[in-house]
């Protein structure tokens, strides 16, 4: 089930709440976050994220790693490429972050 079928969109304004620029996350991710409360099936690389916001490859892989290390983002490998989807969780980790 994908984030965006789980979340209700009442849900998803309550998300976007929580996601107020003291919550630890800089401005990329949380741009990042906000597209995968909305797009559930989203996949975001290194180099979509790098290109989106016009940063430097290591500062695009930092944010990744940190949406991941934050359970928010799951890592998969395809070919020799590694790709990040929305945890399909994501709303309830929302919260327990924002706690």
């Amino acid at each position: 089930m994908s984030c965006a079928t789980s979340l209700a969109e009442g849900e998803v304004e309550e998300m976007r709440k929580l996601l107020s620029p003291g919550c630890g996350l800089n401005h990329r991710q949380l741009a990042l976050v906000r597209h995968a409360l909305k797009n559930g099936l989203a996949i975001y690389t290194v180099e979509s994220h790098r290109a989106s916001h016009r940063i430097a490859v290591q500062t695009a892989r930092t944010d990744l790693e940190s949406l991941r290390s934050r359970g928010l983002l799951v890592r998969s490998k395809q070919g020799n490429a590694f790709r990040d989807r929305p945890d399909p969780e994501i709303g309830g980790k929302l919260k327990e972050l924002s706690e």
